[in-house]
């Protein structure tokens, strides 16, 4: 995470300490019940807005032993 920090930090004008604790602590990197409800509702309004097609089937990649507890 931090030489992905470091490195775009810059190209976005941000701190790079920002960008890190960002990446750490803020963007979640899981999918559970309600963050594929709010990926099912942001894909249906960009269903209504003509954005994406209807009928798009998502198939979730999930490897329980790649996944780290906390």
């Amino acid at each position: 995470m931090g030489r992905i920090a470091h490195r775009e930090a810059p190209l976005l004008d941000l701190d790079a300490g920002f960008c890190r604790r960002y990446l750490e602590s803020i963007i979640r990197f899981d999918l559970g019940p309600r963050e594929v409800a709010g990926l099912h509702h942001y894909y249906m309004l960009a269903c209504e807005l003509g954005l994406a097609r209807r009928g798009v089937h998502l198939d979730y990649y999930h490897q329980p032993h790649l996944v780290e507890s906390r």
